[in-house]
């Protein structure tokens, strides 16, 4: 699964520093339409989504890149950041990695 993420003003004012589940890049990814998400978690070095489907919960895990990581970085030590687009290439985790992670 790949997203196409516009980190955008609203997403970086409301976002909460240091909260995987609540920062700017977590707020864009929650707002993309193409997916119903039940919850996500970024960090700097990647990204754990939880998706709904038909009832069904779907887990995925992507890389960040670069530009992301660097992004996330420096909002969480409060320092100025501007809006940024990026992809996500997910991919599902296996039923261990999901044990690891969560």
């Amino acid at each position: 699964m790949r997203l196409s993420l516009r980190v955008i003003n609203s997403d970086i004012e409301k976002g909460e520093k240091s909260n995987p589940s609540k920062c700017a890049i977590a707020r864009s990814i929650k707002r993309n339409k193409n997916i119903t998400v039940k919850s996500v978690s970024v960090f700097h070095d990647i990204c754990v989504v939880k998706t709904v489907k038909n009832g069904k919960t779907t887990t995925y895990r992507a890389s960040m890149p670069e530009q992301a990581q660097d992004f996330v970085m420096r909002f969480d030590r409060e320092l100025c950041v501007a809006p940024i687009s990026f992809n996500l290439d997910f991919a599902r985790k296996s039923a261990k990695q999901a044990y690891i992670l969560n």
